[in-house]
């Protein structure tokens, strides 16, 4: 493997800032129910995390290309980091990913939602089926993606949480089974 150049290295550090703060404002979003916004600011948040994991074998260009399409990503993230045993996640990655859709008003214009948010994998039920399209949200499962993608960039903990407060920090960790390095 070939060292990462300092834009590479630059864009590791910006992508780390990135996630910790949409993750942090996407966990904040979906403890207080602010649901399908916090569907899509923890996609966001986990779109900079995977790209956090796979910029140091990346150009930004490279990166540009999959665009916001987490599986696309998620299974480049699963073949630069083949060791790590992730492929339980996929699902969860999918299921993410569609709350893309929710970004603007159209999709629920035309089709409608059902959106269910729970915080963890213990307490999940699918939705029933209905005339309106499903949104599952399990926080556990984001998290635990997080943290995997955050482990798998061999930065510090502490790159994705710079400049949190006291109060973001306390979202990040509150009911999360899956932490990214310790609340300190």
């Amino acid at each position: 493997m070939t060292e990462p150049t300092p834009e590479q290295i630059a864009a590791q550090y910006q992508f780390a800032e990135l996630a910790g703060q949409y993750y942090a404002a996407g966990r904040f979003a979906a403890l207080t129910h602010c649901i399908p916004v916090a569907g899509n600011l923890l996609h966001h948040a986990v779109e900079m995390f995977i790209k956090c994991a796979l910029i140091r074998s990346h150009s930004l260009s490279d990166l540009k290309v999959y665009s916001h399409r987490l599986p696309v990503l998620w299974n480049r993230f699963k073949e630069i980091h083949s060791t790590l045993s992730c492929a339980h996640l996929d699902g969860a990655i999918s299921e993410l990913d569609r709350f893309e859709l929710l970004r603007y008003p159209e999709s629920v214009v035309k089709d409608g939602m059902q959106v269910l948010m729970t915080p963890s994998r213990a307490n999940f039920a699918r939705l029933p089926d209905g005339p309106q399209p499903p949104y599952h949200l399990v926080l556990e499962d984001v998290d635990e993606i997080a943290q995997v993608s955050a482990g798998a960039s061999s930065l510090s903990s502490h790159a994705f949480r710079r400049n949190h407060t006291k109060m973001a920090l306390h979202f990040v960790y509150l009911e999360n089974l899956h932490p990214i390095g310790d609340a300190s």
